[in-house]
Protein backbone atom coordinates (compact mmCIF):
# COMPACT_ATOMS: atom_id res chain seq x y z
CA UNK A 1 0.00 0.00 0.00
CA UNK A 2 1.32 3.40 -0.61
CA UNK A 3 0.95 6.02 2.20
CA UNK A 4 0.98 10.00 0.66
CA UNK A 5 1.44 12.94 2.49
CA UNK A 6 -1.62 14.54 0.81
CA UNK A 7 -4.72 12.57 1.30
CA UNK A 8 -7.39 14.65 -0.84
CA UNK A 9 -9.86 11.69 -0.93
CA UNK A 10 -13.45 12.34 -0.10
CA UNK A 11 -14.13 9.39 2.54
CA UNK A 12 -11.67 10.64 5.05
CA UNK A 13 -13.06 14.13 5.36
CA UNK A 14 -12.07 15.82 8.77
CA UNK A 15 -13.08 19.11 8.35
CA UNK A 16 -15.37 21.09 10.67
CA UNK A 17 -17.37 22.63 7.82
CA UNK A 18 -20.04 20.80 5.50
CA UNK A 19 -19.00 18.22 2.74
CA UNK A 20 -21.35 19.98 0.47
CA UNK A 21 -20.68 21.89 -2.59
CA UNK A 22 -22.34 25.70 -3.12
CA UNK A 23 -24.64 25.24 -5.61
CA UNK A 24 -24.86 27.55 -8.58
CA UNK A 25 -27.63 29.93 -7.44
CA UNK A 26 -25.00 29.99 -4.75
CA UNK A 27 -22.14 31.10 -6.61
CA UNK A 28 -24.35 33.41 -8.10
CA UNK A 29 -25.24 34.87 -5.02
CA UNK A 30 -21.45 34.96 -3.27
CA UNK A 31 -20.10 36.44 -6.68
CA UNK A 32 -23.29 39.15 -6.28
CA UNK A 33 -22.30 39.64 -2.18
CA UNK A 34 -18.74 40.15 -3.36
CA UNK A 35 -19.39 42.93 -5.65
CA UNK A 36 -21.87 44.58 -3.59
CA UNK A 37 -19.45 44.60 -0.72
CA UNK A 38 -16.45 45.53 -2.87
CA UNK A 39 -17.51 48.45 -4.13
CA UNK A 40 -19.37 49.71 -1.43
CA UNK A 41 -16.95 50.08 0.94
CA UNK A 42 -14.25 51.06 -1.83
CA UNK A 43 -16.38 54.27 -3.06
CA UNK A 44 -17.44 55.10 0.59
CA UNK A 45 -13.84 55.05 1.40
CA UNK A 46 -13.27 57.14 -1.73
CA UNK A 47 -15.64 59.75 -0.64
CA UNK A 48 -14.28 59.95 2.79
CA UNK A 49 -10.74 60.19 1.43
CA UNK A 50 -11.54 63.05 -0.79
CA UNK A 51 -13.52 64.84 1.80
CA UNK A 52 -10.80 64.42 4.48
CA UNK A 53 -8.17 65.38 1.59
CA UNK A 54 -6.20 61.55 2.86
CA UNK A 55 -6.54 58.59 0.66
CA UNK A 56 -5.54 56.03 3.23
CA UNK A 57 -9.03 56.31 3.66
CA UNK A 58 -9.85 54.89 0.37
CA UNK A 59 -7.45 52.00 1.58
CA UNK A 60 -8.69 51.70 4.88
CA UNK A 61 -11.96 50.86 3.50
CA UNK A 62 -11.75 48.70 0.71
CA UNK A 63 -9.29 46.49 3.26
CA UNK A 64 -12.51 46.02 5.36
CA UNK A 65 -14.20 45.52 2.21
CA UNK A 66 -12.29 42.60 1.28
CA UNK A 67 -11.93 41.40 4.65
CA UNK A 68 -15.54 41.38 5.38
CA UNK A 69 -16.52 40.03 1.85
CA UNK A 70 -13.83 36.91 2.32
CA UNK A 71 -15.62 36.24 5.32
CA UNK A 72 -18.93 36.17 3.98
CA UNK A 73 -18.10 34.84 0.63
CA UNK A 74 -15.68 32.42 0.38
CA UNK A 75 -17.28 29.69 3.39
CA UNK A 76 -19.79 27.21 1.83
CA UNK A 77 -22.39 29.14 4.38
CA UNK A 78 -26.15 27.46 4.35
CA UNK A 79 -27.39 30.23 2.60
CA UNK A 80 -25.76 29.38 0.04
CA UNK A 81 -27.36 25.78 -0.97
CA UNK A 82 -31.14 26.69 -1.16
CA UNK A 83 -31.43 25.20 -4.50
CA UNK A 84 -29.02 21.51 -4.31
CA UNK A 85 -28.74 20.40 -8.20
CA UNK A 86 -30.68 17.40 -9.15
CA UNK A 87 -28.51 15.00 -11.13
CA UNK A 88 -30.33 12.22 -13.29
CA UNK A 89 -30.37 8.59 -11.95
CA UNK A 90 -27.45 6.39 -12.95
CA UNK A 91 -28.37 4.70 -16.38
CA UNK A 92 -27.62 0.57 -15.55
CA UNK A 93 -24.91 -1.09 -17.76
CA UNK A 94 -27.33 -3.91 -20.09
CA UNK A 95 -24.06 -6.59 -20.16
CA UNK A 96 -22.45 -7.59 -16.88
CA UNK A 97 -18.80 -6.32 -16.35
CA UNK A 98 -16.35 -8.97 -16.88
CA UNK A 99 -13.85 -9.50 -14.20
CA UNK A 100 -10.38 -9.84 -15.24
CA UNK A 101 -7.24 -11.19 -13.29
Amino acid sequence: ATVTLLDLSASRSTSLLPTTAMDYEGQKLSELLFHILILTFGGVGWVAGYFAQNFTYVFYAWAIGTALSVVLCVPDWRFYNRHPVKWLEEIPTSAPEKKTN
